[in-house]
């Protein structure tokens, strides 16, 4: 395969040599890993086997976003060589946080994986940006031109940034890393030591000064997101929590908090639902902005109790007070709401390690009974839960509980829902119930909406349900959150967030990729089909001669 290769390559066959390629990345036998090694080290970078690239990279994007912890991520591939040995080595860039599993591969074609999160700051970074902040040293220093710039950004794609500093990283790789005063020009780029496929190494300098090579980006300020916890409302009125982020079925992402927080009492008593435009707050211009629109709400029905004469007549919905929100496309990322170290520690969390949701729940399973059964032991631990739970909310921030898992039937009146009459009022059934701890309440008015969560022994965090009010002695009531998200048909699970870090939802269709690959392919297919006929004519002239 190898030679076949480098003859279609030699002989400028572009049709056969993308054909082969194409061949041997979709293989699956072991004799073809090394053949892009080879091919690569042998012939230097064209067009030609810059193409060559770009179809290897667009099928082994495809196969990674295949991989569970990488399907709600951005993702960027990149073929490298080392910058002491040239080995070659494929760079997958991310953004967020991902759990390290046997999944991910230690190799693609044959070649070395290596992660790297853009979004982590480098030691060495860390360490440089400190001594310049500590300093009151004021040098003068170099400015290189603009026409300079540019040509190092056009010879180098993976260079972000450009300055000059009076301090310079010295031996970083060994135990003697030190800051140096040393007047030099700062190269940022995205991973050290690494060198993308056909490009050459940074200068070591440009004229007296030496070059000091940084890890990091730029990215612009400009973001639209809304956070776990933040405040929601319908224009004009009262305000609660965003609880959290679901896919859609249409594809679309959306959020979920309380129904009551987006209806007025009228409209809960009649049922009717109307798709009304939400507002959440917008911390940048300190004002509430719409965010999208409301598709789709369940609310208790508010019926005499003698109404429900019969088990089967009582529905999951019958249980539920939830509204969807269909997020507008201007909102492009989404995370958790800054939390105060103090409320980090006293939650177990260490500060310089966050917790963070990769987007899955904890069902709470309702045991089956007949209609004659009037009492049912559930009380105790829920699989898989957690005791100590932590909620983001609009009005009380991040706060502690304890999970007390024995069913609490609710009926609901207070000052924010006034239903009028004696037993009328909105009943749910099999609620949790979350306790108090020493620190403090763990919910308040303008909570309603605010998903509750387990803390995971490797402290990520799970869903278990969303926070919708208070009970008499101050517990917060919790419905579970696995049957809000069966009652509106969408899937258990939910899009993964991490506090500090705005995770932009993965919207970018795979298939338009794919497909441009497939009709190349299926054009060049017709090529060598035609190709093949043709000589197959002037096979059988020459016979019958």
């Amino acid at each position: 395969m190898e030679n076949l290769i480098q003859h279609a390559y030699d002989n400028r066959n572009y049709i056969l040599f993308a054909r082969l390629v194409h061949m041997c990345v979709m293989s699956k036998e072991d004799i073809h890993v090394h053949v892009f090694t080879n091919f690569f080290r042998k012939n230097e970078y064209t067009p030609t086997t810059c193409i060559a690239i770009d179809v290897i990279i667009a099928i082994l994007i495809n196969r990674i976003r295949r991989i569970q912890c990488f399907q709600k991520l951005k993702v960027r591939l990149s073929l490298c060589h080392r910058c002491n040995d040239k080995k070659f080595v494929f760079l997958l860039a991310y953004e967020g946080v991902i759990e390290t599993n046997s999944e991910i591969p230690k190799l693609l074609l044959g070649i070395d994986l290596l992660l790297y999160n853009y979004r982590q700051q480098s030691d060495e970074s860390i360490s440089v940006s400190n001594s310049s902040a500590a300093s009151s040293l004021k040098e003068k220093l170099p400015t290189m031109t603009e026409h300079m710039a540019r040509t190092l950004f056009s010879q180098h794609s993976n260079l972000y940034m450009i300055t000059a500093s009076a301090f310079k990283s010295v031996k970083y790789s060994t135990e003697n890393h030190r800051v140096d005063l040393k007047v030099c020009f700062r190269l940022f780029c995205q991973h050290k030591g690494y060198i993308p496929y056909g490009e050459k190494e940074f200068p070591r300098r440009l004229g007296e000064y030496e070059m000091d090579v940084l890890e990091g980006y730029c990215s612009f300020g400009m973001d639209t997101s809304l956070e776990i916890g933040g405040h929601i409302r319908r224009k004009g009125g009262a305000s609660g929590s965003i609880g959290g982020f679901v896919k859609l079925l249409n594809g679309k992402i959306g959020l979920i908090t309380c129904a009551h927080v987006l209806f007025s009492p009228e409209e809960l008593l009649s049922g009717i639902f109307s798709n009304s435009v939400v507002e959440a707050f917008d911390k940048s211009s300190h004002t509430f902005k719409a965010c999208g629109k409301i598709i789709d709400a369940k609310f208790p029905v508010s019926r005499k109790a003698t109404e429900f004469s019969s088990a089967s007549s009582i529905t999951l919905e019958n249980n539920i007070d939830a509204a969807v929100v269909e997020l507008v496309p201007t909102i492009n990322s989404f995370g958790f709401r800054a939390v105060p170290e103090d409320q980090l520690r006293s939650a177990g969390f260490d500060p310089g390690c966050l917790p963070a949701f990769p987007g899955k729940i904890i069902p709470v399973p309702i045991p089956d009974c007949s209609e004659k059964e009037q009492i049912q032991n559930v009380s105790g631990k829920i699989p898989g839960a957690s005791e100590s739970v932590i909620k983001f909310g609009a009005s009380t921030g991040f706060t502690i509980g304890d999970l007390y898992f024995n069913r609490v039937h609710a009926r609901f009146m207070n000052q924010h829902i006034s239903f009028y009459g004696t037993d009328i009022g909105p009943i749910m059934c099999n609620q949790i119930e979350i306790r108090n701890l020493p620190q403090g309440d763990f919910f308040s008015m303008g909570d309603s909406g605010s998903f509750v969560f387990c803390i995971n022994p490797n402290k990520t965090l799970s869903c278990i349900g969303m926070a919708i009010g208070l009970s008499p002695s101050g517990s917060c009531l919790v419905t579970p959150i696995d049957r809000i998200l069966q009652s509106f048909g969408l899937p258990q699970t939910l899009e993964s967030c991490y506090p500090g870090v705005s995770i932009k939802p993965d919207t970018t269709p795979i298939n338009p990729v794919l497909e441009n690959i497939s009709r190349f392919m299926e054009s060049i297919q017709i090529q060598l089909n035609d190709l093949n006929r043709k000589v197959q004519e002037i096979d059988d002239e020459r016979k019958n001669k």
